[in-house]
């Protein structure tokens, strides 16, 4: 009998070594998935992540999601239940917020939303600050946990892979159709893997 993909890579698998990865709302759920559970994962990377709602017109601005910031949702009940215990928890004293070893790689496109990339950087210093703080003996490795890289002449969806399922379109066409940037889209990919893998060999 045939085995599923799960059976024949779990030899592979390394459970000590797991690895969060997510694109857009993926790797902001990504920053929220290490913010509280750190321990399950060796480090993050976030690829053109939403760390900044926007909705100032309506009185509402905050840094996405707040836990990974280190605060609470804002106009929210101070107070939650823990599931495990069924006591009343204050979430808003959680301050740590994000702290493991972080790679964000962004288009030029994110790059020119200030109020986006001030957040991608507020994180990144977080979790630098968090590291620098730390008794760490290793002081290459820590002043090294949290990184930001952007892909010039990039947008948003530059980070899918739509150019490898259709290669016999028209790049132009694709170009416009997809909301492309100007970059190749084959040396935007091949950066993005570079980088990565650059990343994760420092561990």
């Amino acid at each position: 009998a045939q085995r599923s993909i799960v059976d024949q890579i779990r030899p592979y698998l390394n459970e000590q070594h797991v690895i969060a990865a997510g694109f857009s709302y993926g790797a902001t759920t990504v920053s929220l998935a290490a913010t509280l559970e750190p321990t399950k994962f060796q480090c993050a990377i976030l690829l053109d992540a939403w760390l900044h709602i926007d909705y100032s017109s309506r009185g509402v601005e905050f840094d996405f999601p707040p836990e990974a910031f280190g605060a609470g949702w804002p106009q929210a009940a101070a107070s939650n239940t823990d599931e495990k215990t069924g006591e009343d928890v204050d979430f808003t004293k959680r301050k740590k917020g994000l702290n493991i070893p972080s790679l964000f790689i962004n288009s030029s496109q994110f790059q020119g939303y200030a109020k986006l990339m001030r957040s991608t950087h507020k994180l990144a210093d977080q979790i630098n600050s968090h590291n620098n703080n730390n008794n760490n003996k290793d002081k290459n490795k820590q002043n090294q946990r949290a990184e930001i890289y952007v892909i010039p002449r990039t947008k948003h969806q530059n980070f899918c892979d739509f150019v490898f399922w259709v290669p016999f379109v028209p790049w132009q066409f694709m170009k416009k159709i997809c909301q492309l940037g100007d970059a190749d889209a084959y040396e935007a990919y091949e950066l993005i893997l570079s980088r990565t893998i650059q990343f994760l060999e420092s561990f």
